[in-house]
């Protein structure tokens, strides 16, 4: 999944430049990837649970033939 940061100014006169809406809007897309960004970790943490899981039984099940 690919995310797209919004736009910001590099330097900080530039955003001391920006206007009220501006700023605001800057905001909210950081807001919303922020949120993407943490949906996206703990989908990536489900993942590793399940590999952990399986990896686990995968082990336990080859000790079980020892």
């Amino acid at each position: 999944m690919k995310f797209k940061p919004p736009d910001i100014p590099k330097d900080r006169k530039d955003i001391e430049l920006l206007s009220k809406e501006a700023l605001a809007e800057l905001v909210w897309q950081q807001q919303r990837l922020i949120e993407k960004l943490i949906e996206e970790v703990e989908r990536l943490k489900g993942i590793c649970n399940k590999d952990s899981q399986i990896s686990s039984l995968y082990h336990v099940r080859l000790n079980s033939y020892k």
